[in-house]
C-alpha cells in the first residue's frame, strides 16, 4: 500500500511539474507586451493563446488541488470531534469549496469572451471577490487550531483568576512565581497559566481538608436541593463550601474533630478531560461568594460553636 502511494504521489508531483513548465512557457512566449493586469488580467489577454494555455492551466491545476484539499479535510475532520483542528479543517474546506468558485467564474468568463459575449462582471468582479473570501477562510481554517486552544485557555483563566486570587491570599505557598514575561505581556504563556491556576486551587483543597467538618458537605449538598440546582451546580456549591469553610478554619487555626475525607466533589460523570474540570472549577468560582454559600457557612459556625459549648 505504501509502495502504491508513493508511486501515485510521484506521478502526482511530476504531472504537475510538467504541466506548471508548459503553462509557463506558453505565458513567457504568449505575453504580447509588459503591461501590468492585476484586476483583469484573465480578460486582457483573451486574444493570446499563449497566455490562455497559462490560466487554463493555472485553474486546472489550482482548482484539483483545491477539490483534494476540500475533500480530505471534512473527512479527516470527522475523525477528531470536536476539537479546535475539527473545526479548522472545516473551515479550510469552506474556503477550499469558495476558491472553487473563484476557478468555475473565471472558465465562465473565458468561454464567454470566446463566444463573443464577454462578461466583465463575472471575471473581474464576482471572480477575485470570491477568491478574497475563500482565501479568509483558508487562512482562518490554519489559524484555528493554534488560536483556538489560547482563546478557551484566556476564558479559563479569566472565569478562574477571582477565585485562584482568593485562595492563593490565604495559602500563598502553593503559589508559583509568575514569569516576567507574562507580567509585561498578558496573553503570554495562557495554557501554562490557566492549567497552574487549576493545579495550585487544587493544592489548597488538599491541603485544607483536616480543616473542614465531615458534614460541611451533606449541609451544602442540602442546600443546593432545597433551591432545585441541577447536579452540576450542586456539586459547585459544595465543593465552594467546602473551600471557604477550609480556608475560613485555618485561618483561625480551628481543626474539627472529623474532618473530611475529600473536599473535590465529583459531577456524577467524571471528567476525562481537562476542558471539563476547568468548566467544574469555573462553576465553583461562579458561586463561592453567592449568598447560597453564604447560608451554608452560617449554618456550620452554629453547628460549630453548639458543639464547642
Amino acid at each position: 500500500a505504501r509502495a502504491r502511494a508513493r508511486a501515485r504521489a510521484r506521478a502526482a508531483v511530476g504531472s504537475v511539474a510538467a504541466l506548471w513548465a508548459v503553462a509557463v512557457t506558453g505565458f513567457a512566449v504568449g505575453r504580447p507586451d509588459a503591461v501590468e493586469h492585476p484586476r483583469d488580467f484573465s480578460t486582457a489577454y483573451t486574444d493570446s493563446p499563449g497566455v490562455m494555455l497559462f490560466l487554463v492551466l493555472y485553474l486546472a491545476i489550482f482548482g484539483s488541488s483545491l477539490a483534494g484539499l476540500g475533500t480530505l479535510c471534512p473527512r479527516y475532520a470527522a475523525r477528531l470531534g470536536g476539537t479546535h483542528l475539527a473545526r479548522g479543517l472545516r473551515v479550510l474546506a469552506a474556503g477550499c469549496w469558495l476558491g472553487l468558485v473563484y476557478c468555475a467564474c473565471k472558465v465562465i468568463g473565458f468561454v464567454l469572451s470566446w463566444t463573443g459575449h464577454p462578461a466583465l462582471w463575472l471575471s473581474n468582479g464576482v471572480a477575485p471577490l470570491s477568491a478574497s473570501v475563500a482565501a479568509l477562510l483558508v487562512l482562518a481554517g490554519f489559524a484555528l487550531p493554534a488560536a483556538g486552544p489560547r482563546v478557551a485557555a484566556w476564558r479559563r483563566l479569566r472565569r478562574l483568576s477571582p477565585l485562584w486570587r482568593t485562595v492563593t491570599a490565604q495559602a500563598p505557598e502553593v503559589a508559583m512565581e509568575s514569569s516576567a514575561w507574562s507580567v509585561r505581556w498578558p496573553f503570554a504563556d495562557l495554557e501554562w497559566r490557566a492549567n497552574r491556576q487549576m493545579a495550585e486551587i487544587r493544592d489548597v483543597q488538599r491541603g485544607i481538608r483536616r480543616h473542614v467538618e465531615s458534614d460541611a458537605l451533606d449541609i451544602a449538598r442540602e442546600r443546593a436541593r432545597a433551591v432545585a440546582l441541577d447536579d452540576r451546580q450542586l456539586a459547585a456549591v459544595a465543593e465552594a463550601a467546602a473551600l471557604r469553610r477550609g480556608l475560613e478554619n485555618r485561618a483561625v487555626g480551628h481543626v474539627p474533630a472529623h474532618g473530611a475525607d475529600s473536599v473535590v466533589v465529583a459531577t456524577g460523570r467524571e471528567p476525562t478531560e481537562l476542558t471539563a474540570e476547568y468548566e467544574h472549577l469555573a462553576l465553583v468560582a461562579d458561586v463561592y461568594h453567592s449568598p447560597l454559600i453564604d447560608t451554608v457557612l452560617t449554618e456550620l459556625r452554629q453547628r460549630s460553636s453548639v458543639a464547642r459549648t
